[in-house]
Order: structure tokens, then C-alpha cells, then sequence
């Protein structure tokens, strides 16, 4: 009960010493705040751009979102574009840290939104607003610059073997055709050879029938992913940002108010102890 009383006795005692000082402590809290502002303004500002590359797709793709973002990190992207922008004086593993960031995003699209897309969110930060978005158009095109000829090759590749399968299905189709007449031709004949051989030419024509089958489902097939292919795209483009990323200055300003408070209690308590 004592313990409780001491306790309470300690709390108002507190209260009133703040109180009593309560000049003090908005004094230090407004020259911590005022200070935090002033170098909040003077710090060097950091500005970030941002845009969202839509992959692409051919019967499975040509890259992963994750091989798409290693590759946007890769030397062959970003090495030009630091070279064009800041020469000799980083480092390219100092510019990737410090400049450029790539997120994965999988984006839900289509009826009823039942579809994903892969997509990565490319993030550049530059001193200035228009430097952040100059960084990020250029990694953007030559990104797409990169995979474009890959995308085209794989559509190639795929049209090419439309045209194979389109040939073999009219090959089996004239086969079939030749087949069938001469099972005409022999199929009211009671000789035991022609009827030897109708049944052959049957058969044959069956074989013909699975292989023709499978050639058609296999060019449904191609005609299916060529219908749904999707071509690398830019579906973002960067955008000027209006504030910096760094400092944040009404983020800086209320943190600052808060330790400026705390740092006034503490040294009101701090004197208090030294007048006991």
C-alpha cells in the first residue's frame, strides 16, 4: 500500500515538474523540431520513378519474372545506362544500390479476373525528378530492346512449325484420298489377293486416320498459343514525381516533435533529481 502511495506521490511529482517547466520543454522541443526541418531542407533530395513491364508469353514465355528482373540488373542493361549517366564515378554495384530496384508482380487480368500476368516494377531514385525518370526510360528500352528479338524469334519458330504441320495434314489428307480409291476400285472384287488387299489399304488408312488426328490437335495447339501470346509490353510509364522520396519532411518534422518532447521530459526530470 506504502509502495503504491510512493508511486503515486512520484507520478504527481513528475507532472508538476513539467508543469513548472513546461517553458523549458517547449523550448527544446521547437528548437529540436526547428533544427530537424532546417537540415531536412538542406539535405540532398532523393526523387524515385517508377513504371511496370508486362512479360512476355509464347507456350511457356521466354523468361520467369524472376529471370526477367535478373536480367534487368544484369550488366548488359544497366552497365550502358550507368555509363551514359554517371561514367566513372560510381561503381556499377554502386548503382544498382543506389539507383535501381526491380519488384515482382503477378496482376490479376481478364473475365472475371482469372488470369495472372507476370509483370516487374522497375524503381529508379536520381537526385532530380527528371533525372529519376531519365534513368528508368533508358533501362525500359533496353530491356525491351533485349527481349524483343527473342519474342520475335520464338513467334518465328512457332509460325514455322504451324506451316510444317499445315504440310503434313494436307500430305496425310492426299494419302488418305489415294488410299480410299483404291479400296474403291478393289472392294467388290472376290479374288482372295484384292480382298488380301483392302484389308491392308484399310488399315492403312486407319494409321493414316490417329496420324491426321494428332496433327490437328498438335496445329489447334500452336494456333492457340499464337492467339494467346502476349508481346512484352510497357504498361506503366515512368511518371515525374512531385516529392522526394528523401527527406520526408512532415514524416522528419512529427518525429522530431516527439523525441523533442521526450528529450524535454528527460532533462526536467534530470534537474529535478539534482535539486533533491
Amino acid at each position: 500500500m506504502n509502495n503504491e502511495n510512493v508511486s503515486e506521490i512520484d507520478l504527481f511529482e513528475i507532472v508538476a515538474r513539467i508543469k513548472k517547466n513546461k517553458k523549458l520543454v517547449i523550448n527544446i522541443t521547437v528548437v529540436v523540431t526547428v533544427v530537424t526541418v532546417i537540415v531536412s531542407l538542406f539535405l540532398p533530395k532523393t526523387y524515385e520513378a517508377e513504371s511496370v513491364i508486362q512479360l512476355g508469353y509464347v507456350g511457356g514465355g521466354i523468361y520467369t519474372s524472376a529471370e526477367a528482373k535478373n536480367i534487368i540488373l544484369g550488366s548488359e542493361i544497366l552497365l550502358p545506362v550507368k555509363e551514359k549517366f554517371f561514367g566513372d564515378d560510381i561503381s556499377f554495384q554502386k548503382f544498382k544500390e543506389d539507383h535501381v530496384e526491380t519488384s515482382l508482380v503477378l496482376e490479376r487480368v481478364g473475365l472475371a479476373e482469372n488470369k495472372e500476368v507476370s509483370q516487374v516494377v522497375i524503381s529508379t531514385k536520381a537526385r532530380t525528378a527528371e533525372g529519376s525518370v531519365l534513368l528508368n526510360k533508358e533501362i525500359l528500352d533496353g530491356f525491351i530492346s533485349y527481349v524483343n528479338p527473342l519474342m520475335d524469334n520464338l513467334i518465328n519458330i512457332k509460325e514455322e512449325e504451324l506451316v510444317t504441320v499445315d504440310a503434313n495434314i494436307d500430305r496425310i489428307k492426299n494419302n488418305i484420298a489415294i488410299l480410299s480409291y483404291e479400296i474403291s476400285v478393289f472392294k467388290g472384287s472376290s479374288r482372295e489377293q484384292d480382298i488380301s488387299r483392302v484389308l491392308i489399304l484399310r488399315s492403312t488408312v486407319a494409321s493414316l486416320e490417329n496420324s491426321l488426328s494428332e496433327k490437328q490437335s498438335q496445329k489447334y495447339d500452336i494456333e492457340e498459343l499464337l492467339a494467346r501470346k502476349r508481346d512484352f509490353e510497357v504498361v506503366s510509364e515512368p511518371q515525374i514525381p512531385y516529392k522526394p522520396i528523401f527527406p520526408r519532411l512532415w514524416i522528419n518534422t512529427i518525429v522530431s516533435f516527439i523525441l523533442g518532447l521526450l528529450l524535454s521530459f528527460l532533462v526536467v526530470l534530470s534537474r529535478s533529481k539534482d535539486e533533491i
